[in-house]
């Protein structure tokens, strides 16, 4: 799979196109605030509590890659994703 953005300078600010933020899959050169949190909104987070109070495992949903490349351009680790 290739890029999910393209990346170009433009008057000193990053100008890129994110694919896929549409839910037809379209390109999106200037995506709102509330594309970019529609893309992460399917996100599920499941915590099982185990027998003893401090035993439990969590379940989330795993990165897409287009949510990969918007945390990244946003400066978040994807390791805080998952924390």
């Amino acid at each position: 799979m290739g890029r999910l953005y393209h990346w170009k300078p433009c008057n000193r600010l990053p100008l890129f196109t994110l694919k896929r933020v549409y839910p037809e899959g379209r390109a999106c050169r200037r995506p709102t605030t509330r594309q970019l949190i529609d893309v992460f909104e399917p996100i599920v987070r499941h915590t099982i509590h185990r027998a003893a109070p401090d035993e439990f495992e969590i379940f989330t949903t795993e990165l897409s890659p287009i949510r990969h490349t918007i945390l990244t351009l946003l400066g978040i680790s994807t390791t805080d994703y998952a924390a």
